[in-house]
């Protein structure tokens, strides 16, 4: 339903939820976020690294097609996601 595939995608969920709302791992969050602000994938308006974008790291070609040697987005919500220590950048920037 939400693009979540196993419990600990959910538990990540919560937990970047609960530590926006309660001003945890602020630092880290702004750390992450200064790289999720220069990517190709982020989209400042919605806050998420947008599924409908994929990166080709490699060439730095930008395309709304998933295709070979392409990574598409997360769709997650990154000010929450990056409050979470164990999550991983799709692109692996972080």
């Amino acid at each position: 339903m939400f693009g979540i595939n196993d419990f600990s995608q959910f538990g990540q969920i919560v937990e970047g939820y609960t530590n926006y709302a309660f001003g945890k791992e602020e630092e880290l969050s702004e750390k992450r976020m200064e790289i999720c602000r220069k990517c190709p994938l982020y989209d400042e308006n919605t806050d998420r690294c947008s599924s409908k974008k994929c990166y080709n790291k490699k060439t730095g070609e930008l395309s709304t097609v998933p295709d070979k040697g392409f990574i598409c987005g997360c769709n997650c919500y990154m000010t929450k996601k990056s409050r979470v220590k164990n999550a991983k950048c799709v692109l692996n920037n972080w």
